[in-house]
């Protein structure tokens, strides 16, 4: 077995064993840090949430904020994409936030990550009404950024 999907195999192993918290850890393949939303999301609004897809449309999006994205510092770079999970409540405000990949700045920065996360937190979408009932909801979120 080569080094890297032995690495894969036993980063695998052990999220299993121990649990989602370990998925973010540093050097966890993306693939594993997906579902985050679908397993904590029970525990913190008490019923399965959903996620849009075969049939269920996602909810639109009534408010969007901006990030306010703090003063770089000098020399800063930095691009890529800002991706996260999103679990929204039975009225569709955004309850919690997971980071999937953040930007990576050269030095490090990590306050304009922040930035998207409070303003994803501010975005308030339409109730998703399942078979009559709202429904929490869960939503895979990007945002693309190229400060150069």
């Amino acid at each position: 077995m080569s080094g890297s999907r032995l690495r894969i195999a036993l980063t695998t192993l052990i999220v299993a064993l121990l649990g989602p918290a370990l998925s973010q850890a540093v050097g966890a393949p993306e693939s594993l840090r997906f579902g985050i939303c679908e397993r904590e999301g029970p525990r913190l609004v008490g019923v399965k949430p959903i996620r849009p897809g075969k049939g269920v449309h996602a909810p639109t999006k009534l408010r969007n904020v901006g990030p306010s994205y703090p003063e770089l510092p000098a020399r800063t770079r930095g691009s890529g994409m800002w991706m996260g999970e999103v679990l929204l409540d039975t009225k569709g405000k955004v309850s919690h936030v997971w980071a999937i990949r953040e930007v990576q700045f050269t030095p490090p920065f990590s306050t304009f990550n922040q930035a998207i996360v409070d303003a994803i937190q501010q975005w308030e979408f339409e109730p998703l009404i399942v078979k009559a009932k709202p429904m929490p909801v869960c939503m895979t979120v990007t945002v693309n950024i190229d400060w150069q």
